[in-house]
């Protein structure tokens, strides 16, 4: 092992003795210039009152796409389980009203228990809540940076506002 650490590092200053110092300058300049100009493309986003709605709308649909996923399901059976509710009653309550998210109301009926509410659909949204709260901890960011989002700055700075706002769904009526 310490041959080869050793083989390395002296590759490394072979490469390093013949990159001359003025192409090094240039390279800085280069990458200076691109992470200047990152920095103001995240900055001129244009935000518009529609990029707010857009934000629950999508998220919503995230979740709901992302509580039907395999990759869900060793999140979803435990929780079925603890609440005592089966998964593929579970599936096909999020496939009924995953069309109706389309506002904060719409996202916030599916979390928010009310009384009108029967039993099971009840233990629905519980688990429901939980596996949002799952899906906007641990895989909201990756969705953030691999979809065709174009405000992607500002759904990461609202990303902590939804989490609170999963948790508490009684106070989800707005999201500035």
């Amino acid at each position: 092992m310490r041959l080869l650490k050793n083989k390395i590092s002296r590759a490394a200053l072979r490469l390093q003795a013949s990159v001359s110092s003025s192409d090094m300058e240039q390279d800085k300049k280069l990458s200076q210039k691109f992470i200047t100009s990152q920095k103001n493309n995240i900055r001129n986003e244009r935000i518009t009152p529609l990029c707010y709605k857009n934000i629950t709308k999508n998220y919503g649909r995230a979740i709901c796409s992302f509580a039907l996923t395999v990759t869900a399901d060793e999140y979803v059976i435990p929780l079925c389980r603890a609440i005592d509710v089966s998964p593929r009653g579970l599936r096909r309550f999020i496939q009924e009203n995953k069309e109706n998210v389309t506002s904060i109301d719409g996202f916030r009926n599916m979390i928010m228990v009310t009384q009108n509410d029967t039993e099971e659909v009840a233990k629905f949204k519980k688990v429901f809540q939980k596996v949002s709260e799952i899906f906007m901890k641990y895989f909201s960011v990756n969705w953030i940076f691999s979809s065709k989002l174009s405000n992607k700055m500002l759904y990461l700075r609202m990303r902590f506002k939804l989490i609170r706002r999963i948790q508490n769904p009684e106070q989800f009526t707005h999201l500035k």
